[in-house]
């Protein structure tokens, strides 16, 4: 619990210090979004009970004049039950609020990055067990790059997100997405 609330006051520390800047840079397009799908892989005791699934989702990107920037993203996943006998999966809603660092102070035709923030996840699993929603962090990193006149991005990211009985969920999400 309390890594949680050091989670959530370093994203608000975040926010109020990023987005002054941020404000101020109007004219260089300080905002821009993306769509993205691929692959979400279990880790840890999550790789014993589910099998690798999809995630498929879109984010907002806040970036100021410098290598510093703000990243929101919604997305919707699944994971099959790998538990013989058991037909379904797990479905989940997530969303991430994360600081960005960019290796360059402007977008170039390739600019690697390192992500992490706060997670929120709602888990929905086979019926007759209960939906949970939870709170965790992610990070990561990616690359933003151009393919022909298509801004792209591929991103990797470890996420955990605590169950609440001690326990946590544990998936990698591997990416690739659309820049606009």
């Amino acid at each position: 619990m309390r890594t949680i609330n050091i989670l959530r006051t370093m994203a608000v520390a975040g926010a109020v210090l990023l987005v002054p800047s941020m404000m101020s840079a109007q004219a260089n397009k300080p905002m821009s979004f993306a769509v993205f799908g691929g692959a979400s892989v279990p880790m840890g005791d999550a790789s014993d009970a589910f099998n690798t699934g999809y995630t498929v989702g879109g984010s907002m990107d806040m970036r100021n004049s410098s290598r510093l920037g703000l990243r929101a993203d919604a997305s919707y996943g699944s994971m099959s039950i790998k538990a013989p006998g058991v037909d379904g999966s797990n479905k989940t809603i997530g969303a991430n609020l994360d600081a960005v660092v960019w290796t360059s102070k402007k977008p170039s035709a390739v600019s690697p990055y390192v992500t992490g923030g706060a997670s929120y996840a709602h888990y929905d699993l086979v019926q007759g067990v209960p939906t949970e929603s939870h709170w965790g962090f992610n990070a990561g990193a990616g690359l933003d790059f151009a393919m022909g006149r298509i801004p792209a991005r591929i991103d990797a990211r470890y996420t955990q997100i605590s169950t609440g009985d001690g326990t946590s969920m544990k998936t990698v999400p591997l990416t690739f997405g659309i820049r606009f």
